[in-house]
């Protein structure tokens, strides 16, 4: 059975048992799933019902197990319908970088109620909140496993055994002022005596990215070095935490996300569940003004040509396959350098022959279109259109498509320069 199929039946079995009295069975039916297939269908619900299933979870042993899970856009709305202690209590048990996202959710007022309980407990969380979450301080986790250059392999391995799967494969080796010096793995210290001193085995590899790093940057040394985690350290290189695979992979698919609704003029934001239609609305509106703009401008522009157009009627006929070809140029050369500048196929500092490139392949194009255009409009139109009048159209199609292209391939290149995401080059701006 395909997943899609197991989670639609999932979903369809929930909705009739979410209703039966008996708490033991829905219990039970509850932990005959795993918890990612229980978590994967909460956004699928309707409100009652997703608040049925939360309390619901809350009285199965071990619920973080799906909380963790679930959405932090959909755990926050249900905590906040929860007592200031109960939210807290929840928030304990989920891992410490899941905690922090879903009380970057919560309602301002909720929000600032558990902060503040957080600081005067003195919670590893309110520390992650002081830091921006496109950082990598603020999606790390709690520090990982790590011994002092003094001491030997039995310590490293005993030092393992407390912490989570998360961080079981790797040890880092810091001096007495927890600056990182290297790491070793858990292969390395099986095959290593108990007694050898950990400066023996270690290696004295420093890989790491700084707290102030953006989480892009994470993405691309977890790629380049192939590490089982990226460890986060301050200015001085004091070891501060670690970003574990599970951490990557949620960042590298925010950041795919993000490209995507952007190149559209969108926001992911659209897809939580505390956006209002209101609230959507207005946000696409800034990108669909700037279009009006121009279209307004391009009417302008053609009302007061209008005595010189009027005795070239036919030639408006292809005004708007010109302005289509021109913007679908556009987007396919911003689509292109968005995604070469992310994947570090290109760089915003030595552009040229990237940008030589696309500009062939848009007048490769152009002439293409332009030749297309001419031979059906010159064999197959219904009205005479003269040889010159043809290569008015020509000429102007090939103008459009190369403007579109130099524009679609510099917009996002300045962008990158600016230090500004280049995928706010969306298809509305183009």
């Amino acid at each position: 059975m395909s997943r899609k199929l197991r989670n639609s039946i999932l979903l369809a079995a929930l909705e009739k048992i979410l209703n039966y009295k008996s708490i033991q069975r829905k219990k039970k039916f509850i932990l005959k799933y795993h918890p990612g297939e229980i978590a994967s269908v909460f956004p699928l619900l309707e409100k009652e019902d997703r608040q049925n299933l939360f309390d619901l979870v809350l009285k199965i042993p071990r619920p973080q197990l799906i909380l963790e899970k679930v959405d932090e856009d959909v755990l926050a709305q249900q905590i906040s319908r929860l007592k200031t202690d109960h939210s807290m209590k929840i928030l304990r048990k989920l891992p410490v970088d899941i905690a922090t996202a879903v009380i970057r959710f919560l309602p301002d007022r909720i929000k600032e109620k558990i902060t503040l309980k957080l600081r005067t407990q003195n919670h590893l969380i309110s520390d992650l909140l002081n830091f921006d979450e496109d950082t990598a301080a603020g999606r790390m986790d709690i520090l990982p496993a790590f011994v002092n250059i003094k001491d030997n392999v039995k310590d490293a391995l005993n030092k393992l055994v407390s912490f989570d799967d998360d961080f079981s494969n790797i040890v880092y080796v810091v001096d007495d002022d927890r600056k990182l010096l290297g790491f070793v793995t858990l292969k390395k210290l099986s095959d290593s005596d108990e007694g050898f001193p950990i400066s023996d085995v270690f290696i004295d590899e420093v890989i790491s990215i700084s707290i102030s790093s953006d989480k892009e940057e994470a993405i691309k040394v977890f790629e380049q070095y192939g590490l089982l985690m990226v460890p986060v350290t301050d200015e001085e290189g004091v070891l501060c935490g670690a970003l574990s695979p599970d951490d990557i992979v949620d960042i590298v698919q925010e950041e795919a996300t993000e490209d995507v609704f952007l190149l559209a003029g969108l926001s992911e934001e659209e897809l939580t569940v505390n956006q209002t239609t209101w609230k959507i609305a207005l946000r696409r509106m800034s990108w669909l003004l700037l279009t009006l703009i121009g279209s307004f401008l391009t009417g302008r522009i053609l009302e007061t040509k209008g005595h010189s157009i009027e005795n070239f009627v036919l030639l408006l006929a292809f005004l708007p396959l010109i302005m289509a070809l021109g913007g679908a140029i556009g987007n396919q050369s911003s689509v292109i350098v968005v995604r070469a500048l992310a994947t570090n196929r290109l760089s915003a500092e030595k552009p040229w022959r990237f940008v030589l490139k696309q500009l062939k392949v848009g007048l490769a194009m152009a002439l293409c279109c332009a030749l297309v255009v001419f031979i059906v409009s010159y064999f197959f139109s219904g009205q005479s259109l003269q040889f010159d009048q043809l290569k008015v159209v020509g000429l102007s199609l090939v103008a459009a498509i190369m403007t579109g292209s130099i524009v679609g391939t510099a917009i996002p290149l300045l962008m990158s320069l600016k230090k500004i995401d280049p995928a706010v080059a969306s298809a509305p701006l183009i």
